[in-house]
């Protein structure tokens, strides 16, 4: 068996944050060795599969919306006193109708 990541929906609120306090401890006790925050970015007028842009205009919110997701998973670690291991912590954010 692989190992157990910990996948957690974030939306910036606090169930979000509450949904990342659990993930975090579950990693701090060893009952999973990653864990996976996906935000989802909703875009109503998304392009067809067919319609492909030369650039995704929506680049610099999905890169602010990353490095925010890792800083909050950081500062509610340090917040709650538990462990913090960047490199175990994958955040990502996806596009589509929330």
């Amino acid at each position: 068996m692989g190992p157990r990541i910990v996948i957690v929906g974030a939306d910036f609120g606090d169930t979000g944050d509450q949904a990342i306090r659990v993930g975090l401890e579950h990693l701090a006790a060893g009952f999973a060795q990653g864990m996976h925050v996906v935000y989802v970015l909703d875009v109503n007028d998304a392009p067809s599969p067919t319609e492909q842009p030369a650039a995704d205009p929506d680049a610099p919110t999905i890169a602010l919306v990353l490095s925010s997701l890792m800083r909050r998973v950081s500062a509610i670690a340090a917040h709650e006193h538990l462990p913090f291991h960047g490199d175990l912590v994958r955040v990502e954010v996806r596009k589509g109708d929330v």
